[in-house]
């Protein structure tokens, strides 16, 4: 929150309290708990309103982690078939694609 908005947060809790008292307590000659009662739910209310009409703003901010594609390229060339490489190949990329690791990350 900006220090403007922390001010005028404290500032209306101020103003509220001053309120209620002014309302509930101020040149009463007879003080009893459900004065002091009201005078808290009369404040907390008056806070309330004023905080509506300040309107604070806190700002989130969310990361997120995005896994990157991870590209296998095999050379499909006949090369491969005469050195009879094809199941080591099968073999690497099925490695691969069980690798918990590489899963994870």
């Amino acid at each position: 929150m900006q220090p403007t908005t922390i001010f005028l947060l404290f500032l209306s809790l101020i103003i509220s309290i001053f309120i209620a008292f002014y309302q509930y307590l101020y040149k009463t000659k007879s003080k009893k708990k459900l004065d002091y009662f009201l005078f808290s739910i009369r404040a907390f209310s008056f806070f309330l309103l004023l905080l509506l009409f300040i309107n604070p703003q806190i700002k989130r901010v969310k990361t997120t982690n995005i896994k990157p594609i991870l590209s296998v390229l095999v050379d499909n060339s006949s090369s491969i078939n005469y050195f009879n490489e094809n199941k080591n190949v099968s073999q690497y990329i099925a490695n691969i694609k069980k690798n918990s690791d590489l899963q994870d990350k």
